[in-house]
């Protein structure tokens, strides 16, 4: 079988009467997503029953099978009065080889979507996470951010929140910030109260409030207990 053609024609009846997109009819038809009810005897053409989801109902592509131009589309009650009935198991059928077309689609979806976090997390999962410290003075105002530390652990699969549950961070990060807040406070005024962690060095960034660390990591050692 040819590939779909469209004729003038039938683009006209497809912007007319079909919700779906003449690029999707043509698909349909190439997968063969239709039931073939007839052929004229006096042409190529065949009768092909296919199901619209948006229209919630079945029509008639007439088609060339040799050499693929869509002659028109007709609803199913116009076909009957033009050329034969269309019989209702003719039309179930076309409704449910449609149906199994859309789950294969979004299958097939969700499958590569899968494929490509599971790239995206190995890939993620090689780089340093990164953790950043924002001075400020006296009255809140944020002068500068300072580089703190970074840890890298693949098991941690790329996750933020396995980042933060994971106490030999925390301890590494509370012994760093430890040694850059003392630092800072003994020759300024400058002190750290939030910290930005991002994956990589173009990572996004998420910021947490230091003291919310600390109360966030200490109820989980105590619920441990």
């Amino acid at each position: 079988m040819k590939k779909a053609v469209l004729t003038h024609h039938a683009h006209e009846k497809i912007e007319e009467r079909l919700l779906m997109s003449a690029k999707t009819l043509c698909e349909l038809l190439d997968d063969g997503i239709v039931v073939i009810t007839g052929e004229e005897t006096s042409s190529n053409r065949h009768h092909k029953v296919f199901y619209s989801p948006l229209n919630k109902m079945c029509f008639v592509a007439i088609q060339d099978h040799k050499t693929g131009h869509i002659i028109t589309v007709l609803p199913i009650d116009y076909h009957q009065n033009k050329a034969w009935v269309i019989s209702y198991d003719a039309q179930l059928m076309a409704k449910e080889m449609m149906s199994g077309y859309i789950q294969d689609k979004e299958d097939q979806e969700a499958q590569r979507l899968s494929d490509r976090l599971q790239r995206i997390k190995k890939i993620q999962g090689k780089l340093p996470f990164r953790i950043y410290g924002y001075l400020e003075d006296e009255v809140n105002n944020i002068v500068d951010r300072t580089f703190i530390c970074s840890w890298k652990d693949e098991t941690l699969c790329a996750d933020l929140g396995n980042l933060i549950e994971d106490e030999r961070f925390i301890k590494h990060l509370f012994d760093r910030l430890h040694k850059k807040r003392t630092i800072l406070e003994v020759n300024s005024d400058i002190t750290i109260k939030r910290l930005s962690m991002q994956l990589g060095s173009h990572g996004e960034k998420t910021l947490f409030h230091l003291e919310a660390l600390k109360w966030f990591n200490q109820n989980r050692q105590k619920s441990e207990v």
